[in-house]
């Protein structure tokens, strides 16, 4: 994509916000990101985002049900 071509893309593409996620990671997967951490392992570090923390932003922003402190939610409140 030439430079011209990426202006263009980013004048015409709408930005939204994103919303706040929260995350819990279990001890397992706590672990995992202690030893990515230690061992400086970008590649290990690059497939534990992309397994596990992306996999739950996806789900959680899939998801209805949020954490009062994420945000505002869609549902109305009675």
């Amino acid at each position: 994509m030439s430079g011209t071509d990426h202006d263009a893309l980013l004048q015409t593409t709408e930005v939204r916000p994103m919303p706040n996620v929260t995350l819990t990671l279990d001890e397992a997967e706590q672990m995992q990101l202690e030893e990515v951490l230690m061992d400086h392992d970008e590649k290990g570090a690059f497939e534990f985002l992309k397994r596990v923390v992306k996999h739950k932003i996806d789900l959680r922003l899939k998801s209805s049900c949020k954490p009062a402190f994420e945000g505002p939610s869609s549902t109305p409140e009675w």
